[in-house]
């Protein structure tokens, strides 16, 4: 199983909230044994994905404004809507119940 995790390098995937491309990297900083070592990072917001971002040469660009708006989202009814208040995160989790 740990040779799958090389295999997954470099791949691109399609973020379907952004439509940005995104890499799969592989980093030392995820420990399998505390979930499934597949996380998603935000160098714009937390120090750990901020040192894994400068080592892959990451953007920070940020997808949520300084009163908490989600900002630069392809689907535009996602865009303005606030993190702190919870109705982006009701819109984004009713978005993947639907697709799963």
């Amino acid at each position: 199983m740990k040779s799958l995790g090389k295999t997954l390098n470099g791949l691109k995937v399609s973020d379907p909230l952004s439509e940005r491309t995104l890499s799969i990297i592989l980093t030392n900083e995820i420990k399998a044994s505390i979930g499934s070592a597949i996380n998603p990072i935000c160098p714009a917001h937390y120090s750990e994905d901020f040192k894994i971002g400068q080592e892959n040469k990451l953007s920070r660009q940020g997808f949520v404004d300084e009163n908490g708006n989600l900002k630069g989202f392809a689907l535009e009814r996602l865009n303005g809507k606030n993190v702190v208040l919870d109705d982006a995160n009701i819109e984004i989790l009713s978005m993947f119940i639907i697709i799963f």
